[in-house]
C-alpha cells in the first residue's frame, strides 16, 4: 500500500490509498486491512485530490478535498454509509491543521497566499470565520505556503515558501503576525510537541527552536558519524520527546537527531549506496502516527515502520491489500484508478505503473470481450489521433 494521509481512531488506522485509491482500515494489532469503501463508490463523479481526513463525532470519518468548494464525504463507520456534503461554497485550497476540541473548532491554512485562512465549528462544520488578506508583506514572488501547519494550543503556524516568515495567528483574537526569523536559510517546514516549535530549513546542517514570537531559543548541528557533508535536504520534520525525526528527499531511511547533541542516525542504517541521490523515488515517507512509546510511520513508497521512543529499535512491516482480492482484481483495481476504457480503447487518466498496467493489458488480451471485438486497432489509432489534435 502506499499511504500520505490517516488518523488514528483507537486500535483502527484509517486511510486512504495512494495507488488504488478508496478509503481503508487497517487493525494496529494484527495489520490486517480492509477496503471500507472501494475507489468507484468514494468518488462516484471522478477523483480529487485529498488533502485531509480526521475523526468526527466518533461514528463519522470525514474526507476533505484540497478545493473546499467540493462536496465533503462522509464515512458513518457504525452504518456503513456514504454521505457527500456541501460544506464550504468559497473556491479555496487548504490543508487542516487541527481539531480544537477546546473551542471546538478547526483550523485551516491555505495552499496559496492569495486564499483565506478558515475557522470552522467542530460540531456543525459550518465556517466560523474567513480571515482574508493576511500575507500582507510577503514577496510578490512567494505565492505558496509550505505543506504543513501546526496548532500549539493558542497559535497557528505556518510557514511561507522561499522565505524566512512563519505566519501566526492567535487562535482566540484572530490577529495574524509574519514572523520573519533571524535565521540564514528560508524555511521548509515546522512542527510542535511538548512544548518545544521547531523548523526546519530548507537546507543545511541546523535545526532551530523558536519561541512563539520567532526568536531563536536554541539550535542543533546535525551530524552523521561526526560528518555533515553527507546531509540530505529534508522535507518533514516531526518532534518528539526526546528527538527530532526529519523525512529526506530521494534518500532511504529516516533521520534520527537527538534535540540536545545533534548526533544524527538513519534508521534502517543506511548503506553506502543508499546515501547516493535517488532521483526516482522523491519522498519514502510522509505520514505517521504515535501509539503509546512508538512512533510509526506509514508506507508511502517504502514499508511500514515502528520506532521505539527510548532506545530506538524498530520493526518493519508490510501492508498489503486485502487478503480477499485476488492477484487480477489488484491489477483491476489499480489501473481502474488511473484509466478510463470505453469501447475496448484504454486511455489514461492518472499517472500509471507500467508493471500494472502491462499486466492488464495482457488480462484484457485474453478476454473474449476483447479478442472478438471489430476494428480495435483502427479504434485505437483514431483516438490516438484525436488526441494529438489537441497537443
Amino acid at each position: 500500500m502506499r499511504i500520505r494521509i490517516g488518523c488514528l481512531d483507537q486500535e483502527l488506522l484509517w486511510a486512504i490509498d495512494d495507488v488504488i485509491g478508496g478509503l481503508y482500515s487497517i487493525d494496529q494489532k494484527t495489520f490486517e486491512t480492509e477496503c471500507v469503501v472501494d475507489c468507484r463508490k468514494l468518488f462516484p463523479h471522478g477523483k480529487f485530490g485529498v488533502l485531509s481526513l480526521f475523526k468526527w463525532k466518533e461514528d463519522y470519518i470525514v474526507i476533505i478535498p484540497q478545493e473546499l468548494n467540493r462536496k465533503w464525504i462522509f464515512y458513518n463507520k457504525v452504518t456503513e454509509e456514504i454521505e457527500y456534503r456541501k460544506v464550504i461554497e468559497k473556491k479555496c485550497q487548504e490543508v487542516l491543521v487541527a481539531a480544537d476540541q477546546d473551542r471546538n473548532q478547526l483550523y485551516f491554512f491555505p495552499l496559496y497566499v492569495y486564499d483565506p485562512i478558515l475557522i470552522m465549528d467542530l460540531n456543525t462544520l459550518t465556517c466560523a470565520q474567513t480571515i482574508e488578506n493576511w500575507s500582507g508583506r510577503v514577496p510578490n514572488d512567494c505565492r505558496e505556503t509550505a505543506w504543513k501547519g501546526i496548532y500549539d494550543g493558542q497559535y497557528l503556524f505556518f510557514p511561507i515558501k522561499n522565505t524566512r516568515i512563519v505566519v501566526r495567528m492567535d487562535c482566540e483574537t484572530q490577529k495574524v503576525n509574519l514572523l520573519e526569523l533571524d535565521i540564514s536559510q528560508n524555511v521548509i517546514d515546522v512542527d510542535y510537541a511538548f512544548g518545544e516549535l521547531w523548523v526546519l530549513p530548507v537546507s543545511g546542517d541546523r535545526l532551530y527552536q523558536i519561541d512563539e514570537n520567532g526568536r531563536v531559543v536554541h539550535s542543533v548541528v546535525l551530524s552523521v558519524e561526526n560528518r555533515t557533508d553527507s546531509l540530505p535536504a529534508f522535507a518533514r520534520i516531526v518532534v518528539q520527546r526526546r528527538y527530532l525525526f526529519l523525512l529526506p528527499y530521494y534518500r532511504k531511511g529516516i533521520y534520527v537527531c537527538h534535540k540536545q547533541n545533534g548526533t544524527t542516525q538513519v534508521i534502517p542504517k543506511e548503506s553506502s549506496n543508499s546515501r547516493k541521490k535517488n532521483k526516482e523515488i522523491y519522498l519514502r515517507y510522509w505520514e505517521y502516527c504515535v501509539k503509546g512509546n512508538q512512533i510509526c510511520f506509514l508506507p508511502f513508497r517504502d514499508s511500514y515502520i515502528e520506532i521505539d521512543l527510548n532506545t530506538l529499535a524498530y520493526r518493519k512491516r508490510e501492508l498489503f491489500y486485502p487478503n480477499s482480492w485476488s492477484d487480477e482484481e489488484k491489477i483491476w483495481r489499480i489501473i481502474w484508478s488511473h484509466v478510463s476504457e470505453r469501447d475496448s480503447i484504454i486511455r489514461e487518466k492518472d499517472e500509471c505503473n507500467l508493471k500494472h498496467f502491462s499486466e492488464y493489458l495482457q488480462h484484457k488480451t485474453n478476454k473474449d470481450d476483447f479478442s472478438k471485438s471489430d476494428h480495435t486497432g483502427e479504434k485505437i489509432w483514431d483516438a490516438m489521433k484525436n488526441r494529438g489534435r489537441t497537443i
